[in-house]
């Protein structure tokens, strides 16, 4: 396995910015994989420009979304530029997630915007961009991605929680992975939150002033996607259409539809982790992304979970966990290694995803 330096981005369905992280790879084989991040992963909040497009970015027209597509490529590249021309790095290459725009593993398809072109040019370093695709061809939800991470860099663990803007889980039992979307979970809160003129409910702190609404909860609890099977994946539009429109539709307090959709996303967490723990004997679980500093929705899985360890790890996992897995699966890629595996997404074989832009010299 060949040393590299690989800057991984990640644009995640929360719209608080791109994270980023650089992390140097080496090791005799996949099996032996060292790392270590080689500069202080941040976060590029995005101008208002660009976040007042994500917001809409899935009514924009063709024309209107290409044009998105190749600025945020022009974005992810200069800031890109940036964090490395400040830290000095000597990156082998750039692996960016983009942001998802449309998600249909049944219509065969993921569509990621940033354009690579525009970003190689803007970065004038190697990008490496759309890292779902090749695993739906393979019949597979390109989904979920972690489990990659998880495998190489996180071997302690066994069992892993993410609560992003999405809630996904996964399990490592042998040579075996499970893994899956649970529920929406920062989508929601922060949509809540920002029609209070704040980004997101700081440590859930409104939630736990709010009264749970049964209703509305009963409503949240019974969607169709709670009726499939694993693997499965969520796709933002479904979940603006699906859950969003519900909880836009209520007429209770705003502190009320917190404290609702935060129970909501405990009691299907906290109902997955019980089921995988009691059947594969596992005790704990490494929970990263931003919920895991909304401490009331913390306490709440917590007390539903007792005889299951949720375990924190260092700031920078927690908050990059993301922009690393990006970087692997850069990594991976560059060597010629699968960066998804089958067991978790459902394809037929493990792939290496991904697609190569050079810059022009």
């Amino acid at each position: 396995m060949n040393e590299r330096i690989i800057l991984g981005l990640m644009s995640g369905s929360s719209l608080d910015g791109v994270d980023m992280a650089a992390v140097r790879f080496w090791g005799d084989s996949t099996s032996n994989l060292q790392w270590e991040l080689v500069a202080k992963p941040i976060t590029i909040i995005y101008p208002e420009s660009i976040k007042s497009y994500l917001k809409i970015v899935h009514t924009l027209s063709g024309e209107v979304l290409n044009n998105f597509h190749c600025d945020m490529g022009d974005f992810f590249g200069k800031v890109s530029k940036e964090y490395i021309d400040a830290n000095q790095l000597k990156i082998s290459a750039i692996a960016s997630h983009g942001h998802t725009v449309l998600h249909n593993p049944e219509g065969g398809y993921s569509l990621q915007i940033g354009d690579g072109l525009k970003m190689a040019a803007a970065s004038n370093m190697l990008c490496i961009t759309d890292f779902r695709n090749q695993d739906i061809l393979a019949g597979g939800q390109g989904a979920p991605l972690a489990p990659v991470v998880e495998h190489h860099l996180f071997g302690d663990y066994k069992m892993f929680l993410n609560i992003g803007g999405i809630s996904n889980i996964s399990l490592h039992v042998d040579k075996n992975i499970i893994g899956y979307d649970i529920c929406p979970a920062n989508q929601l809160l922060n949509h809540l939150a920002n029609s209070l003129d704040l980004p997101f409910d700081d440590k859930g702190e409104i939630a736990a002033s709010g009264i749970v609404d049964r209703m509305l909860l009963s409503s949240l609890h019974h969607d169709a996607y709670h009726q499939l099977s694993a693997p499965k994946s969520l796709d933002n539009n479904y979940v603006r259409n699906q859950f969003i429109a519900k909880i836009d539709n209520s007429n209770i307090s705003i502190a009320d539809k917190l404290a609702t959709c935060t129970r909501y996303i405990a009691d299907n967490i906290a109902e997955e982790i019980a089921s995988l723990a009691t059947t594969y004997h596992v005790n704990e679980i490494l929970v990263t992304g931003g919920g895991a500093y909304n401490t009331f929705l913390l306490d709440l899985l917590r007390i539903k979970l007792a005889d299951v360890l949720v375990v924190l790890p260092k700031d920078e996992i927690i908050q990059h966990k993301e922009s690393i897995l990006m970087a692997i699966c850069g990594y991976l890629y560059l060597e010629g290694q699968p960066n998804s595996f089958a067991t978790a997404t459902g394809a037929s074989m493990d792939t290496i995803n991904g697609s190569l832009h050079k810059p022009q010299k």
